[in-house]
């Protein structure tokens, strides 16, 4: 979205009230501000760096003060006005520009009739591109939340739709810990009541995922628990304020994933989303087309099936968790790397018996080409998960919403990630039959038709239990649970389940 700023000319402010318009901290170019820093060799004088020599301070008008961001960023902070901004006040014209925007939100707030009380802080950002350009936004300490001064819609600020407006303020709220997370170092401080809220949803989030494999919290338990116990070491003071700005832009961190956890899974509506595979906003109906069906279930073992399923739970209303997809992936990697080994083998077999002239050497073409496109697709998919992605979840939400088509959902992407399986089964196939041939050549027919009956039964059987793993259903919830216990050891061995839970209390503590 394009940057909403108002534009004050050098000269004139008249039409500053008539184009100030809201942004929100998410609009901080913070992280992507161009400009650069000329390195030069300095004299030092003697005792430069000690009390009685040191440098004359840079002055500014009264009422402004420096502060540095625990991450290092500088700004500026007006006490009369309760003003923050990055803008280098040190500058003359920046310093009139971010003068004339002070007043122009002054003179808005007078016109709507909107008091900026104590508790409220106005944000004033100067375009790069323009100086002249300015965006704004309030915060109000006491109902954590961002608000402005003249009627906008979400669209226009970049706030997704919501369902109520009690979840539009869920989004404020994120908005406002982002705030102080960027300019803690000049606040009197927040409550220490926020870290004990914070505690207790961390608590609950990691015995959440403890017993359930579908949480829905974006951090893991073992996350959890490392900031439970980062948090309970500041726990100890006596003072009702947190006053460490180090700390303080911690727990408002942590604060902002909390209120956008909320706002992602409607946190307090009639219909919320309380496990990651639920759906709760209306989406297109998916088909499955006849096509698909049939290339799915003949040539490519009923494995892209199994793909959909997955990648469905994974991408649930638009939104990937980080663990889920870190497991997929890894699964993923883990079985392209596999076929493209056993595929590499099969070439060498193959290239073998066109060389020797034992058999078909038809089928060994045949057999070959097979092997190497698998082989080739295996690498393929393999080198562009594991560089590109690298399981970040933005990337791979971008990735995710590329490849999921509204009417037939992630079927293309489904047969894609098949390939290099059903490819190194054909070719295996290919490989058996080729073994008859060979076999067919140097002994009897009837020897070498009990090995070929022999081989296309137990081929039969091998691909019965593959369709049936691909497709699995579970009679009862105690076996899908189960299963899934099962699972989850694999991939957790210090996890428990939430049956292992009931029936052991060691597992209560089991990180």
């Amino acid at each position: 979205m394009d940057h909403i700023s108002l534009k004050i000319a050098p000269e004139d402010d008249s039409n500053a009230l008539s184009k100030l318009k809201p942004i929100t901290p998410a609009h901080s170019t913070r992280y992507s501000k161009g400009g650069s820093i000329s390195l030069t060799n300095k004299r030092i004088p003697p005792g430069f760096f000690s009390r009685q020599f040191d440098p004359e301070p840079e002055y500014f008008s009264p009422g402004w003060s420096e502060h540095v961001q625990p991450e290092g960023q500088r700004y500026f902070y007006h006490s009369k006005g309760h003003i923050v901004t990055e803008a280098n006040i040190y500058d003359e014209e920046q310093f009139r520009c971010i003068s004339c925007s002070m007043e122009a939100v002054d003179k808005l707030a007078h016109t709507q009739n909107i008091k900026i009380s104590n508790s409220v802080e106005i944000f004033l950002q100067l375009d790069e591109d323009d100086q002249y350009t300015c965006g704004y936004y309030l915060v109000e300490h006491a109902s954590h939340t961002v608000f402005w001064l003249h009627e906008t819609t979400s669209e226009d600020i970049g706030v997704p739709d919501s369902a109520s407006f009690s979840q539009l303020r869920l989004a404020s709220n994120e908005h406002y810990w982002t705030h102080v997370e960027y300019f803690p170092t000049h606040m009197s401080g927040v409550k220490t009541s926020c870290i004990r809220d914070l505690i207790g949803i961390l608590t609950h989030a990691r015995a959440d995922h403890l017993t359930s494999l579908v949480g829905t919290f974006p951090y893991n338990a073992a996350q959890c628990k490392e900031y439970v116990d980062l948090l309970r070491d500041h726990m100890s003071s006596p003072s009702d304020l947190l006053t460490d700005p180090y700390v303080i832009c911690v727990v408002a961190r942590l604060m902002s994933q909390v209120a956008r956890h909320r706002f992602l899974n409607y946190y307090g509506e009639t219909n919320a989303r309380l496990s990651r595979d639920q759906h709760i906003v209306d989406i297109y109906p998916k088909k499955t087309p006849r096509l698909f069906k049939l290339v799915s279930k003949i040539l490519l073992f009923d494995l892209p099936h199994r793909f959909v399923t997955e990648l469905e739970t994974l991408w649930v209303d638009n939104l990937v968790y980080a663990e889920p997809w870190k497991h997929f992936m890894i699964r993923c990697l883990a079985d392209w790397k596999e076929s493209g080994v056993w595929t590499l083998a099969l070439i060498i077999i193959h290239a073998l018996f066109y060389a020797i002239s034992n058999g078909s050497r038809n089928i060994a073409i045949a057999s070959m080409t097979l092997s190497i496109v698998g082989f080739i697709a295996s690498l393929i998919l393999a080198n562009y998960h594991r560089i590109p992605l690298n399981f970040e979840t933005a990337e791979a939400a971008d990735f995710l919403e590329r490849n999921f088509h509204p009417t037939y959902g992630f079927t293309l992407l489904s047969l894609v990630y098949s390939i290099p399986k059903a490819l190194l089964f054909w070719s295996a196939g290919t490989l058996l039959l080729q073994m008859g041939f060979a076999v067919f050549q140097i002994t009897d027919v009837y020897m070498a038709g009990a090995l070929i009956s022999l081989t296309v039964v137990a081929v039969g059987a091998f691909a019965a239990v593959l369709r049936r793993n691909a497709s699995v259903k579970y009679d009862t919830e105690e076996d899908k649970q189960e299963t899934m216990s099962t699972w989850r050891r694999f991939f957790h061995p210090s996890s428990r389940s939430k049956g292992d839970l009931e029936g052991n209390d060691e597992g209560l503590s089991a990180s």
